[in-house]
């Protein structure tokens, strides 16, 4: 009965671990394809925030600072904040992924771990051992 008590308990474990493998190999799959992507949306966003500073400084030009060129001018701020969002995820995502990846190698030892009591406890499950 204790035996079958322990069995199931590391069932348990076992199941919740391959869940969290799963999850944390969800997330490194994650951040791996935002990271790839940062440099072409970076480029887009410095792309629009060029043409929209010109045409802007033309617009001013042309009919002075009014609301119109301060919204323009408060978008432009807003892409260039993107942008520098975008430059600091750069820098941290691959932290990120290597923590991520240190996190997977440790629960896939804890699952080899726990496979391998389960195997013992099924082997030994309702068997008196004596030492």
């Amino acid at each position: 009965m204790f035996e079958n008590f322990k069995l199931k308990s590391v069932k348990k474990k076992i199941a919740e671990i391959e869940a969290q493998i799963v999850s944390n190999q969800k997330e490194i799959i994650r951040m791996e394809k935002k990271l790839s992507e940062i440099p072409e949306n970076m480029e887009f966003l410095k792309k629009i925030l060029k043409i929209t500073d010109e045409r802007t400084q033309e617009y001013i030009n042309d009919n002075g600072h009014d609301d119109f060129s301060n919204k323009i001018i408060d978008a432009s701020l807003n892409r260039s904040a993107k942008i520098y969002y975008l430059e600091e995820d750069l820098k941290r995502i691959p932290e990120i992924i290597k923590s991520l990846k240190a996190e997977l190698f440790d629960l896939e030892k804890e699952y080899k771990k726990e496979k391998l009591k389960e195997k013992v406890y099924s082997l030994t499950e309702g068997k008196q051992i004596s030492v």
